[in-house]
């Protein structure tokens, strides 16, 4: 997998995602076979392939920009999205809330050459089901800035495990 160079273990240990993590192991809310789990689940899904979906489904919330990481070598395709936190210009994705530029510099270390641009939404094209399962999630990140309340920590691992899988199969 050519992102195994971007999801490396410092990029991960460091992200905001690992933060909501721990505080869950710590709380008691997760053991650590529980938190490994949805960490790798919320990872597989969202940090290779279902990022677009992430995004739409965040964007649709506040009207926010999604942009798009487009390979440029080889078959030029989508490599990640994220959306753009209209206050603070910042990149928010699975990994968390950071500066555009890092996460552009982080894929282009990653797959080499890129290309950036803006993504249109595509609610439309997802089931509403779908769409609040995504929502739901994010609300479970608070770095997305949903406006949502999370759900309690054990029912969002078990939407995440549930998507990944249903994602997955």
């Amino acid at each position: 997998m050519e992102l195994e160079r971007w999801l490396t273990p410092e990029r991960i240990a460091n992200s905001d995602l690992a933060h909501v993590m721990f505080d869950g192991m710590r709380s008691g809310a997760w053991s650590p076979e529980e938190m490994q789990d949805v960490m790798l689940a919320a990872l597989r899904t969202f940090g290779n392939g279902c990022c677009y979906f992430l995004a739409s489904a965040v964007a649709g919330l506040g009207g926010r920009t999604i942009l798009g990481f487009w390979r440029l070598e080889g078959d030029e395709r989508l490599v990640h999205a994220v959306v753009v936190d209209q206050a603070d210009g910042h990149a928010c994705d699975v990994l968390g809330r950071r500066p555009v530029a890092e996460v552009r510099n982080e894929l282009r270390h990653a797959v080499g050459g890129l290309r950036m641009s803006t993504l249109p939404s595509i609610c439309d094209e997802m089931d509403e089901d779908e769409l609040e399962v995504l929502r739901e999630i994010a609300a479970g990140m608070p770095w997305m800035r949903t406006g949502r309340h999370a759900p309690a920590r054990q029912e969002w691992s078990r939407i995440v495990r549930g998507y990944a899988e249903a994602r997955s199969s």
